[in-house]
């Protein structure tokens, strides 16, 4: 975190982390080991600038829902000291960079072609993570595939004519319609990027 943003790679940081122990009645920011031992809590987390959860990973002693939900709260108000520390080293501007989006004409076609199947793949519990990644990754392939098949057929009944630039197109025909040629790994990266950005709707 620190090191991100103190560069000047672009970054919506930074970010603080803290490992939270019980001992005695007591919330402990960054127990040693020897406190551990004691400690009826074993939290770690990360919270970003808007003081929201990143990251939780805990294990406890009959703590109760109240307790822990004040851990919680103790683990945002510790990381927010963090944070601020770590916003005094910044020295670099940022680099500019370009924001990409997505034409919605592109996401609806990825969208009706994949969120039904990758649905299911996420809903089915009895695959593990190694055989619900490789489920995604055949649908990937399937659904950029005729999306590609597709767009490269529409190019080739089209390509004679001469379009107006009246006539509503998406951004990945208006990239790849040319007199000869089709430009496929850039047709690739934008459905890849489409897909993309329907499973993480799901």
């Amino acid at each position: 975190s620190a090191s991100l943003y103190t560069s000047d790679i672009p970054w919506d940081g930074p970010i603080g982390a803290i490992r939270t122990g019980y001992i005695n009645g007591e919330f402990i920011a960054n127990p040693t080991r020897q406190q551990m031992q004691l400690s009826d809590l074993n939290l770690v987390m990360s919270v970003n600038h808007r003081r929201e959860i990143v990251m939780i990973d805990a294990s406890a002693n009959r703590l109760s829902d109240d307790k822990f939900l004040s851990a919680l709260q103790f683990g945002i108000d510790s990381c927010q000291s963090i944070i601020d520390q770590i916003r005094m080293l910044a020295s670099k501007p940022k680099r500019q960079t370009i924001i990409q989006t997505i034409d919605p004409k592109l996401i609806s076609l990825i969208h009706s072609l994949s969120y039904t199947r990758v649905e299911e793949i996420f809903c089915n519990s009895n695959l593990d993570k190694i055989q619900r990644d490789n489920a995604v990754n055949v649908v990937r392939t399937d659904v950029l595939d005729t999306c590609l098949k597709r767009l490269q057929a529409t190019i080739a009944v089209n390509k004679e004519e001469i379009v107006s630039e009246s006539v509503e197109q998406t951004s990945i025909e208006k990239s790849i319609r040319t007199p000869s040629t089709v430009n496929t790994t850039l047709i690739q990266q934008q459905l890849a990027d489409a897909f993309s950005y329907v499973v993480k709707q799901i």
